[in-house]
């Protein structure tokens, strides 16, 4: 292949030396021709680290190194005995040092070829700017949690291996997704049966208020007297009607009235435990609350709140 640093310093676009670099490596196998590549590439990242602001440039050359480097560990490993740093077909290779490759270099280009095709393509498109160091360190990762899933079967452990690669998981997150932790399952807790005691509400404000209502309704009741009393009011028959009406509903609210004394005095005898059912509701004014029994009066006395007022 012609020299391509010469090729950019004429000013060939980094996108072309980039695209005729990956199709000289899909045409050779020839290590010598590999070398050199690797030997190019190399310099054309670090040409292109000073002479473009661009650092995607120096990025590809850095792939195409380990895209070289990787081809020439895939034909080193089915040149080379195990254990032994010579090249099998020493007539058609040669030795090692003939081709100016250290025992570290081939160690690392055969460590590698140990990521299948899907995990390099991972790497080279997702490392920041690839190196061999970080290469041979992905097939180590992947060699490790492929040593983790290796009595899982083949189907299972070729997923697991996605997943844990592509996803950039570390060791111990690996391990947690192929043998996941049980999840301990809490025994719920029997709810203790809660018993709700009624509310109680008091009524004394109720009562304060219309005790204080009252007050003011007499109050009302002296004015209007005043008033018919004076010499200067003059009373027709209308204002005899009206007021005859007003105290047939008035007798009628007292009705009620009574009523709601005897429904109060019954809860209180009840709450001490005394009978209540001789205090019934009247329908005639005058009956209910003084109906009740002497001892019961007692009991009643002592039990209702002194803020209540009895009207």
């Amino acid at each position: 292949m012609s020299d391509l640093v010469a090729q950019a310093e004429r000013k060939v676009s980094f996108e072309t030396l980039f695209q005729q670099s990956l199709d000289f490596l899909e045409e050779t196998d020839d290590i010598k021709a590999l070398i050199d590549m690797d030997n190019q590439a190399e310099l054309l990242k670090q040409y292109a680290l000073r002479a473009s602001e661009d650092s995607n440039y120096a990025r590809n050359f850095a792939e195409i190194r380990a895209r070289t480097q990787r081809k020439m560990g895939i034909i080193l490993k089915k040149s080379i005995k195990q254990g032994n740093p010579q090249m099998s077909r020493v007539s058609t290779f040669g030795k090692l040092e003939d081709f100016g490759i250290s025992r570290d270099q081939s160690s690392n280009w055969q460590n590698i070829v140990a990521l299948p095709d899907w995990a390099f393509e991972h790497y080279v498109k997702s490392d920041n700017i690839p190196s061999t160091s970080s290469a041979v360190k992905a097939a180590k990762i992947y060699l490790e949690f492929k040593d983790i899933v290796k009595d899982k079967p083949a189907k299972e452990r070729t997923a697991l291996l996605r997943k844990g690669i592509l996803g950039n998981m570390a060791t111990d997150d690996f391990i947690e997704l192929a043998f996941p932790t049980p999840k301990k399952t809490e025994k719920k807790k029997p709810k203790k049966e809660t018993t709700h005691e009624p509310e109680t509400f008091s009524m004394t404000s109720e009562i304060q208020e219309f005790y204080e209502n009252m007050e003011s309704f007499k109050e009302y009741l002296d004015q209007i007297e005043e008033k018919v009393e004076e010499p200067s009011v003059t009373i027709i028959q209308a204002d005899v009607d009206l007021y005859t009406k007003a105290v047939q509903g008035f007798k009628g609210s007292m009705i009620h009235l009574e009523k709601i004394g005897d429904k109060m005095k019954q809860k209180v005898l009840a709450s001490v435990g005394l009978d209540c059912s001789d205090v019934q509701g009247s329908t005639e004014p005058g009956y209910g609350l003084d109906d009740i029994g002497n001892e019961d009066e007692e009991v009643f006395n002592e039990n209702v709140s002194d803020e209540i007022i009895t009207v």
